[in-house]
Formats: structure tokens, C-alpha cells, sequence
């Protein structure tokens, strides 16, 4: 696959359009050129392709996925600047944001705060497995899953999507339902096994 079809597809596939993005600097260096000329392709705004644009390697932040996604920084009612990390939003008002002395109204609020991908939401949960130990007790050396579904000594815990599954790097609707029709047929499996009363 080429990158222009790679492109045009959208997604994780544009990383392997180049066999060699994670090992060459060269060949990363070509495929981050490629992005910001697409990006500034789209976006009018020269200045806010600047600011869209990736300066560092690709491959080590996730490319966004969603068609339109670019096109969507000509609206009039879309204001980007990434640099207001520096200066935060002021205050949620009744009719929407306040920032830098301007009143924004909106519809929707979506805070992007970033977050813990892999163990981060479970391990701030007190689950106890067998014996009262807790996950943050079984994962302190890292980690362990059957599949990223089961965790030892959790038999009643299943984690859809979980640690050390792949599902980042596919779309996650599917995966759920994989996930989900796996468990399901595991638990169907255990009360099918579990012995009947005579």
C-alpha cells in the first residue's frame, strides 16, 4: 500500500505504508513531511496546520483515525491553539467556556484530559481478587492477563479490551464484541460444567 492510499484509507494503516518507519529516521522523517504537506493541504489556516502538525516522530503518538477529522479546524464555530495549556480554560459558565476574557457558548463540553490506557481505571478500583489480594497487588511486577480477558485469581473479574490486548491497534467496536462473545461462551462453558443436582 502505497502512503497516498494508505492516506486516503485513514487510520493506523498509513504506519505501514513504511516497512522501516520505526527503525529509519530517514524513512520517519519522509513520512512526517507527507503528514504536515496533508495537513496543510486541508486546514486554511496556515497557523493552526502549524499547530496540527506533528513536530515529532510518527508512530509514537496515535495518528487520528476519523474521517473528516482535518476538515474539521475550517468551521467557523472550531477555535484551536494548543498553547492554551498555558492559559486555561477561566471558568464553565451557563452558556458554555470562558477563556482568555472571551465567552464561548456551546453545545457540548468534551474534556480530553488524557489518560491511563492500560491499567490506570482498574487499578484506581479496589478490586480483590481470591483471598482478599488486590489487583494493585497482583500486578505489582507488571501486568499479567490470559489473553488481556482473565486475570489468575480473579475468577469472577473479566476486563474487555484489557491489559495486553491488542485492541489499540484495531477498531475497538469490534474487539469489544469479540471480547464480549469470548466471555460469554467461557461463562457458558463453566455453567454447562458445573454439576447438576439429582
Amino acid at each position: 500500500m502505497s502512503s497516498r492510499s494508505a492516506w486516503a484509507y485513514g487510520g493506523l494503516p498509513f504506519i505501514g505504508a513504511f516497512g522501516d518507519l520505526l527503525y529509519s529516521q530517514a524513512a520517519n522523517d519522509l513520512a512526517a513531511e507527507f503528514v504536515r504537506r496533508k495537513i496543510r493541504e486541508i486546514v486554511h489556516s496556515p497557523e493552526v496546520a502549524e499547530l496540527l502538525s506533528p513536530s515529532n516522530v510518527i508512530g509514537c503518538k496515535r495518528l487520528c483515525v476519523d474521517t473528516g477529522y482535518w476538515e474539521t479546524f475550517n468551521r467557523p464555530n472550531v477555535h484551536f491553539d494548543r498553547r492554551s495549556v498555558a492559559r486555561p480554560i477561566e471558568a464553565i459558565t451557563p452558556v458554555g467556556i470562558r477563556a482568555k476574557g472571551k465567552e464561548y457558548a456551546v453545545d457540548a463540553i468534551v474534556f480530553a484530559t488524557g489518560f491511563d490506557a492500560m491499567t490506570g481505571a482498574l487499578l484506581k478500583i479496589d478490586i480483590r481478587g481470591i483471598g482478599g489480594q488486590t489487583l494493585k497487588e497482583k500486578w505489582r511486577e507488571g501486568p499479567k492477563t490470559y489473553l488481556g480477558l482473565g486475570i489468575a485469581g480473579f475468577p469472577n473479574l473479566f476486563t474487555i479490551t484489557g491489559r495486553v490486548v491488542p485492541s489499540v491497534l484495531t477498531n475497538m467496536l469490534p474487539s469489544i464484541e469479540q471480547h464480549v462473545e469470548w466471555v460469554a461462551d467461557c461463562i457458558g462453558y463453566l455453567a454447562r460444567q458445573r454439576p447438576q443436582p439429582h
